[in-house]
């Protein structure tokens, strides 16, 4: 692995045409990375839409012997609305993740650190942004940065509750009308499925270095 004092010595001596191309694949990241999180938004807001209004329609059908006049096929594709979303969902944030792997490599290469001398003869160092570097503490879990606490409970807060809404909503879905074989069937492939989802949505957040560990066998 390069360190960063070879990444930065890499940055001191890159030519003009070098340093632009990274620029531009820089920015180019840049902008995908913003748009992840409106897409992220976006289809948590069109699940929990889905999930209140195919709710209020069934409490209205449920009836002793299941969901009236709800065929037993349809009630067995309910749910998969929101497993499709939950898994774009997380297949959105590892996405992320990988991408910002790529986009602080780049902010390391190319990080020019300057002097800013005053007239009372102090100087300033500065180094110029970076941006995913610096918000990684946000998103990523690092124990030993301070307010990670803070951080960890609010990324708890946003996706275990996602992950348990899917989990619940499958569950009361297949609960009602008579378990026949091709339900089983059925019900079990949604579960191995539903479990899949959950913990590639959990992954990223909880464990990013599993997806650093990934990139860095397939590249050695």
């Amino acid at each position: 692995m390069t360190d960063k004092r070879e990444l930065e010595f890499q940055a001191f001596i890159l030519s003009p045409g070098t340093r632009e191309q990274l620029n531009s694949t820089y920015a180019t990241e840049r902008g995908d990375d913003q748009s992840s999180a409106a897409v992220a938004f976006a289809i948590v807001a069109a699940a929990l839409t889905y999930v209140v209004a195919v709710g209020a329609f069934l409490v209205g059908k449920q009836g002793s012997t299941g969901f009236e006049n709800i065929p037993p096929s349809v009630q067995m594709l309910i749910p998969i609305v929101p497993l499709a979303l939950t898994a774009y969902l997380a297949l959105n944030l590892a996405g992320t993740i990988v991408r910002s792997i790529h986009i602080k490599r780049l902010e390391r290469i190319l990080e020019i650190d300057f002097k800013v001398s005053q007239a009372n003869s102090q100087a300033f160092t500065f180094s110029t942004p970076t941006f995913r570097t610096d918000v990684a503490d946000v998103f990523e879990f690092r124990w030993t940065r301070p307010l990670a606490a803070l951080y960890a409970i609010c990324s708890i807060a946003t996706y275990v509750p996602i992950a348990l809404s899917l989990i619940v909503f499958t569950v009361l879905i297949f609960i009602p009308g008579p378990w026949t074989w091709n339900k089983v069937l059925i019900s079990a492939l949604y579960a191995f499925a539903v479990a899949a989802v959950v913990v590639g949505l959990l992954l990223p957040s909880f464990v990013p270095e599993r997806l650093r560990a990934t990139r860095a066998q397939s590249k050695g």
